[in-house]
């Protein structure tokens, strides 16, 4: 049978950035359930118990490359985005996907602030757990990414001494 990619993702990212996503597939891996392909986890792989690990680290002219591959059987479960899943490409320009354009990972934190533009061109933030779980996002997109990037600032410098009142 012919190769069919199912997702694929080429973005420039931070360091935190991919520690961050290496992260969320790890803990996928640990607990045994679907790992997350793409970062929103909408697109997901399900290997199976045990299947084939390769790391090929290279250079190839002026570039150099760590590649990561786990490889199983088609047969053995596991496709993304459930069965017969159709090819989702992420790339800059795909209207689709917010675009990741910076994280802001707060020193000694366990979540990284994500800043991007949606469908409409507005900036938005998320806050997200390294587990890859969003725990907290703007609410509104801003038309300047300098108000995004000032909604994030609030939020951490005001979130810490929130008080926590129950709603019935």
């Amino acid at each position: 049978m012919s190769e069919q990619t199912l997702y694929e993702s080429e973005r420039t990212r931070t360091q935190e950035a991919i520690g961050a996503y290496l992260r969320r597939i790890g803990d996928a891996f640990d607990s045994g359930g679907p790992v997350p392909v793409d970062e929103d986890g909408s697109v997901t792989a399900d290997p199976p118990a045990e299947a084939e690990f390769e790391v090929e680290y290279e250079r190839e002219d002026d570039e150099m490359s760590l590649e990561f591959e786990v490889e199983w059987p088609a047969d053995d479960g596991a496709t993304a985005a459930g069965d017969g899943a159709e090819e989702a490409t992420a790339s800059d320009d795909d209207a689709g996907v917010p675009e990741v354009e910076e994280t802001v990972a707060a020193e000694g934190s366990n979540a990284t602030f994500e800043l991007y533009q949606d469908k409409a061109d507005e900036w938005r933030w998320r806050l997200r757990h390294h587990n890859g779980n969003i725990v907290a996002d703007s609410g509104e997109g801003y038309s300047k990414k300098a108000n995004a990037v000032n909604g994030i600032e609030s939020v951490k410098a005001n979130a810490s001494g929130a008080v926590v009142e129950e709603q019935e």
